[in-house]
């Protein structure tokens, strides 16, 4: 009997169309309490408080952030965002700075080399022009720790606290942005290449690869849509995977990134 696999399947679960050129994201029943939370937050009158959820690297924080944005832009929000991929996270200085130069995009700087003393007394002033013009101001902080941020800049804005964090057994964590399940990676798959078939099996090993890394099984399953393009196949098989695994580095499944002539080229020797 042929076994189960995940065929083409609906539009995908976004509200509206996505940006020109801008990956879609994909709701997943996993996503609906921090929607709604969200929906909450943005609905209260106060525009203080603090919005925290937490997930591991890889499970699609920043791409949230980004539907966020595109969900709610009738709110005329800015989102002034400062982030730190290492584990020890963000001091506050970092912080300022980093949301000084994303509030670029809509006030000029007054001079290209600031002190930081300065950089936050524009900040403040930046802020306090988007707000007297009607937008609504949200700072975003990614990192694995919130610093202390003594700074009177966001205590008229909102905060969203993205925190790289790991389960570490407890249930009582607020929101978490969870990692897909093998069966959530099917569907995100189908939806994604609606013109290819994804079998139950290449789907089992993908996660099985990846140890269920989202950003990781991704990057890999892009690689074998490439190659299974040049074979004309559209039912990606266990050996597109393993053809494609033959020149990625094992120990960093998913995150090779040759350059476009090299993987051309390695694409062409390996059909």
């Amino acid at each position: 009997m042929r076994p189960p696999f995940y065929a083409q399947q609906p539009a995908l679960a976004t509200t509206g169309e996505p940006e020109s050129g801008t990956p879609e994201w994909i709701d997943l029943p996993c996503h609906a309490r921090i929607w709604e939370a969200a929906g909450q937050w943005i609905e209260r009158r106060n525009e203080g408080g603090r919005l925290t959820i937490q997930g591991d690297f890889g499970v699609g924080k920043t791409f949230w952030l980004d539907e966020f944005a595109r969900r709610f832009r009738g709110r005329r929000i800015r989102l002034l965002r400062a982030s730190c991929h290492s584990a020890k996270g963000l001091d506050s200085e970092s912080v300022i700075r980093q949301w000084a130069q994303e509030a670029r995009a809509f006030i000029d700087l007054p001079r290209a080399r600031m002190t930081p003393e300065e950089t936050g007394r524009w900040l403040a002033l930046a802020i306090k022009s988007m707000k007297t013009n009607g937008y609504r101001v949200i700072t975003v902080v990614e990192s694995s720790h919130l610093p202390e941020i003594d700074h009177l800049a966001i205590e008229e804005t909102g905060l969203f606290f993205l925190r790289r964090k790991s389960f570490q057994g407890s249930l009582n964590q607020g929101l978490i942005l969870a990692p897909w399940s093998n069966d959530e990676l099917g569907e995100i798959l189908s939806k994604l290449s609606p013109e290819r078939v994804w079998p139950e099996a290449v789907v089992e090993r993908l996660w099985t690869l990846t140890r269920g890394y989202c950003g990781k099984a991704m990057a890999l399953a892009s690689q074998m849509a490439n190659l299974g393009l040049g074979q004309n196949s559209q039912e990606m098989s266990l050996e597109i995977l393993e053809s494609v695994m033959a020149w990625m580095n094992p120990g960093g499944i998913g995150l090779a990134n040759p350059s476009q002539i090299e993987f051309n080229n390695r694409m062409t020797n390996l059909r």
